[in-house]
């Protein structure tokens, strides 16, 4: 099961409530837009641990990534602001991240790294 930050700290980082919601199934779809036309709609399932990004900007699709294994959703922040950071097990064999940010502009950065093996 997926851990994630209590629902009033996700509200308070999306700045609104989810656009869906199943709370009894622990899903939950966030959608924000910038300034500059880009639409992030950020969708996670608890109990399924998956983890689903689509960007679309000025209402075209440009980027959907979805990945299951979620095991830590947290909020952090440093020089350039607050976001979002997802963690994925991957059985050992590679370490998996989704770090979304919502302020100049959105930004989600979706990283998948091997581990080098002995």
């Amino acid at each position: 099961m997926l851990s994630t930050p209590e629902p009033i700290e996700l509200l308070t980082f999306f700045q609104s409530e989810p656009i869906e919601s199943q709370p009894e199934d622990g899903f939950y779809v966030y959608q924000v837009a910038d300034p500059e036309g880009i639409t992030l709609r950020f969708s996670l399932n608890e109990l399924e641990g998956s983890i689903q990004t689509l960007l679309n900007m000025h209402g075209q699709k440009v980027a959907q990534v979805s990945q299951e294994g979620a095991t830590r959703l947290t909020l952090h922040e440093d020089a350039s602001g607050n976001y979002l950071r997802c963690d994925f097990d991957q059985a050992a064999m590679a370490n998996s991240r989704v770090e979304v940010r919502l302020k100049p502009r959105i930004m989600v950065d979706w990283s998948t790294l091997l581990n080098q093996r002995p």
